[in-house]
């Protein structure tokens, strides 16, 4: 894959640190949701670039890399917090210019988040709390 890099937005040249790894993606170090606390995935300096989380198919196998964009053969537009498609929808690629930005793209809530957020919504929507009377 040849992609080639281009600075529009930015130039990203201040170093800053990416996940580095590669997985299948239901099952290894690489898979969303990175479990830090588990089998962390190596932290690399990327010096110049973005970091980029790659899901992609390879020989029918759905994968997930995760890269700095200057260890690559990159030829794309860099822009902090974009997402692309790929033209044959064989796979998605997010860029990111932030220290350890490429770990996942799902936000996770906890349980009591949750919980405490459909709480809240029930008390507004009762006209319960003491200032909406």
């Amino acid at each position: 894959m040849y992609v080639g890099q281009s600075y529009a937005q930015h130039d990203y040249s201040e170093p800053i640190k990416c996940y580095v790894c590669s997985g299948t993606a239901d099952n290894s170090s690489c898979a969303d949701p990175i479990d830090l606390k588990i089998n962390p995935p190596v932290k690399k300096v990327c010096s110049q670039g973005v970091c980029l989380k790659w899901t992609h198919y390879k020989l029918g196998v759905l994968v997930i890399e995760r890269v700095c964009s200057a260890d690559i053969n990159f030829q794309l537009t860099l822009i902090d917090g974009v997402c692309r498609t790929e033209r044959n929808n064989n796979g998605y690629l997010c860029m990111c210019g932030k220290h350890l930005c490429n770990s996942t793209s799902r936000v996770r809530l906890s349980p009591v988040v949750i919980l405490f957020l459909l709480l809240c919504y029930s008390l507004i929507s009762q006209r319960v709390l003491p200032w909406q009377r």
